[in-house]
């Protein structure tokens, strides 16, 4: 019976920065794709940040934007927004508490920032260079809200007390808010096009994988994954540098040898 093999991308398919796809992991799609498995990706990041890693392993179908985007021959098919009524209501909480916060109403990592704001001093400046736009905006008249960044401490979420939204963990001294059930996405497109989910099976190293493991029939942590990841894993591997991916591919008897 044929897998339905989900990845995420970084410290899974590919080493953390700078991202380096092994060869063993390169290798193993390719068996897998030559046995019968559908491969695929799961990730957190945009369509154009992943469409290149995607194409330099012939994966035109997979999940991006945290669940909220399918792609089919890297354009988008599927797009699910966030709560806009509950973004909205956030920014308004945020503002009236004069909380700094970023917001992108874009597909790509770009946020508006106020001008004339102070941006706190722990948040990295290499960020603020490349994503961050000073400008002024009225809240009221923004198109659709992709992600929030509050430039405060994780209790300016809980106060404002919808359990809807949570911090995705970058450790870069700011909080961000954005699609985060990469299972979501992944049913998404089981359904579109009519693949048994009993068959899926999700690889991951991060905290933003929780989810997808809680939910998928099997899962496959990485050996450099977090250890509450691990510790909800069906299964872990080795280290993304340590042929992790196809290890665990001969693991299970999805591939062998003799097919690399």
């Amino acid at each position: 019976m044929p897998k339905y093999i989900f990845f995420d991308v970084d410290g899974t398919l590919s080493t953390k920065w700078p991202f380096t796809i092994p060869e063993s992991t390169k290798k193993a799609i390719r068996a897998l794709r030559k046995n019968g498995h559908f491969v695929s990706i799961a990730t957190g990041r945009p369509i154009e940040v992943i469409n290149p890693y995607a194409k330099t392993l012939d994966i035109d179908t997979y999940v991006c934007n945290g669940g909220a985007v399918v792609v089919k021959n890297y354009e988008k098919i599927i797009k699910e927004e966030l709560n806009q009524e509950l973004c909205f209501a956030l920014l308004e909480y945020l503002e009236e508490r004069h909380i700094p916060y970023a917001v992108s109403v874009d597909e790509k990592f770009t946020f508006l920032h106020r001008k004339g704001e102070a941006y706190p001093e722990h948040i990295p400046q290499h960020f603020i260079d490349e994503v961050m736009r000073d400008c002024d905006f009225n809240i009221h008249e923004l198109p659709t809200i992709q992600r929030i960044c509050v430039l405060a401490s994780s209790k300016t979420l809980l106060d404002f007390g919808h359990k809807e939204f949570i911090d995705q963990g970058y450790d870069i001294g700011m909080y961000m808010i954005e699609p985060d059930d990469k299972y979501r996405g992944i049913e998404l497109l089981m359904d579109h096009f009519g693949y048994p989910k009993e068959d899926i099976v999700v690889f991951g190293d991060g905290e933003n994988d929780m989810k997808m493991f809680n939910d998928a029939p099997l899962s496959i942590a990485m050996g450099n994954s977090v250890p509450p990841l691990k510790e909800i894993a069906d299964y872990v591997t080795s280290h993304v540098e340590e042929d992790g991916i196809l290890n665990a591919c001969l693991h299970f008897g999805w591939i062998q040898e003799k097919d690399l």
